[in-house]
């Protein structure tokens, strides 16, 4: 060793001292839920929050790292109002505009929303079959596939010939619907039936 005491075991213990934050970091993730992972994985994909538009079956769902038009979903946004966290500035009872305007188109016909019912009461029944220790979890799950179902439904109804920024700006508007409040709207029409 020299006079002074050496300094190259230092860089050795930075490595390890490194690795195992690495190593810790990936043992937390791995011990999250679902929808964490899902959201960091978003997050490491577009750290920026800069999405591509795209027809999705599975809505983004990441945080970002600046303010962006397209914020994404926040995690357990069927408990903040409209789903956009502290971006909300509207009453819990006031849906937004572009989820008002798709609830009336979704509501005008009767037959589809009768079409709409039946399937939320085969979700329902289908998510207690497969929770039934759990009934919050069970309406939860519900709820998140209806919603993507009815999301999925809109945007095949959309025509395929429309030039690229105006299927971009129809797509900005879809982002900002909440899904799971109409889904929510419908469950409670067929509850009350």
């Amino acid at each position: 060793m020299a006079k002074g005491g050496g300094g190259a075991w230092k860089v050795a213990y930075a490595d390890f001292v490194t690795a195992m934050m690495a190593f810790f970091l990936v043992m937390w993730i791995v011990g999250q839920d679902q929808d964490k992972k899902e959201a960091i994985a978003g997050y490491f994909n577009s750290p920026l929050g800069i999405q591509t538009l795209r027809d999705t079956k599975h809505p983004d769902s990441k945080g970002s790292l600046f303010e962006s038009a397209n914020k994404g979903e926040v995690l357990a946004s069927n408990q903040v109002a409209l789903g956009r966290g502290r971006d909300s500035h509207s009453m819990e009872d006031e849906p937004s505009p572009s989820t008002k305007l798709i609830g009336d188109h979704l509501f005008s016909d009767e037959e589809d929303v009768q079409l709409w019912q039946k399937q939320a009461r085969n979700d329902m029944q289908e998510a207690k079959h497969e929770h039934p220790e759990n009934p919050k979890e069970a309406e939860r799950m519900a709820l998140k596939t209806i919603s993507s179902k009815i999301r999925e439904d809109m945007i095949r109804q959309l025509p395929k010939d429309v030039p690229e920024v105006y299927r971009d700006l129809i797509f900005e508007s879809l982002n900002s619907v909440n899904w799971e409040e109409l889904a929510e709207d419908i469950v409670e029409q067929t509850s009350g039936k």
